[in-house]
């Protein structure tokens, strides 16, 4: 049974700030009257219930749930203040705040303006978190895409910083080999000097030969130069690499980490809808004609209050796909200007010793019929509630 805490009521019904006692009046009442329900051959009428609520003590009553066929009226006095609802009361054994409960017409059983005032805020705010949600989802994959792509040029960048470090090594092995040539011509050069102030014969000979050494070894020293030089140009290019994957590492974190709150805020955006959306169903209501044939329930998966109008004989009823236990339906069903719109109940739904419920037939004439799920089979309640 739920428990429902009047505190915030209390305080804002007080004019004064001293605390005062409050009175409760609670009565299970429907369009007639006093609630009267049936338990085999008896007839057991509602009953108002008064409880005095004194300050310091806890603020709550234990109220009966509400089944479809009937409403809570409560009245609540504070000195000399009293204001009195028609509420319907969810079947919880939670504490509900009275602000929660859901405000409806005893007249026509349907919730009040200002409440599908309130639920139509929910949808709206429904959509726009899950549209929310998406462009978040759609940012993170772009994030994570921009990462992939920054990582691989930094393979890149690392890859052609390799190949150059691997080209300047080269240069300067070939700048070393060059050197060795140099050295060896210039050795070759002072031989033949050599050679030549000691054989007098040969000595223009020999002059020749040092003058050939000596333009080789310029050559080789040439080419050690140009190696020196290709080596210093291959580092500078392995270094400047080498700073590009530095760079395109730091971007592929970077992206990575945006990538992540991105996906952080799609699963934020998506626990918002799946509250907002578990809110919304909670209170789910249809409203509309409903023409002849069968009245499809198949898409209900929470309580829901179904409105319709008859324009033409029910003739059979789609029951929901997935249903859960404890699940309630509440079906009100107006005649229309015509009248005399009839309901055939299938198999699979049992009613009270098989007796099935008889619509009203005049035009306009409203019934209501409370139908609930006990974990194995769907039963209706009968008879049905009916006004005009």
């Amino acid at each position: 049974m739920p428990r429902i805490d009047l505190t915030t009521l209390i305080r804002d019904l007080a004019l004064e700030p001293i605390p005062v006692a409050a009175t409760v009046k609670v009565q299970a009442r429907d369009a007639r009257g006093p609630y009267v329900s049936i338990d085999g051959d008896k007839v057991i009428f509602s009953r108002q219930r008064d409880i005095v609520l004194r300050p310091g003590q806890p603020q709550q009553i234990d109220v009966p749930p509400t089944d479809g066929a009937h409403f809570c009226w409560i009245s609540v006095a504070v000195g000399t203040v009293e204001r009195e609802w028609t509420l319907s009361v969810p079947d919880t054994t939670d504490v509900v705040p009275f602000g929660a409960l859901m405000k409806v017409n005893p007249d026509t059983y349907q919730p009040t303006e200002d409440v599908l005032a309130e639920w139509d805020i929910l949808r709206q705010d429904s959509y726009r978190a899950r549209a929310d949600a998406v462009a978040a989802a759609g940012v993170a994959e772009g994030h994570a895409s921009d990462a992939a792509g920054f990582a691989g040029a930094a393979a890149s960048s690392a890859g052609s910083a390799a190949s150059s470090a691997g080209d300047a090594a080269g240069s300067a092995g070939s700048a070393a080999g060059s050197a060795g040539h140099a050295a060896g011509f210039a050795g070759a050069a002072s031989e033949s000097a050599g050679q030549a102030s000691g054989a007098a014969g040969r000595a223009s000979d020999s002059a020749s030969a040092a003058a050939e050494s000596q333009r080789k070894a310029g050559l080789s020293a040439s080419a050690a130069a140009t190696s020196e030089s290709n080596a210093s140009t291959h580092a500078g290019t392995a270094s400047t690499k080498a700073n590009e994957a530095s760079t395109s590492a730091s971007t592929a974190s970077t992206k990575a980490g945006e990538a992540a709150d991105s996906a952080s805020s799609a699963g934020q955006s998506k626990a918002t809808v799946e509250q907002l959306v578990q809110t919304a169903t909670f209170l789910f209501v249809q409203q509309g004609d409903q023409p002849p044939g069968v009245l499809n329930l198949a898409d209900a998966k929470t309580n829901a209050i179904i409105h319709r109008r008859l324009t033409g004989n029910v003739t059979g009823i789609t029951l929901p796909t997935v249903p859960t236990p404890g699940q309630m339906i509440t079906l009100v069903l107006t005649q229309d200007a015509t009248g005399g719109r009839t309901l055939t109940i299938p198999a699979a739904i049992f009613t009270h010793e098989g007796l099935d419920p008889v619509l009203s037939t005049t035009a306009g004439a409203v019934d209501m019929i409370g139908m609930v799920y006990d974990g194995i089979r769907w039963w209706a309640m009968v008879p049905a509630q009916r006004g005009a």
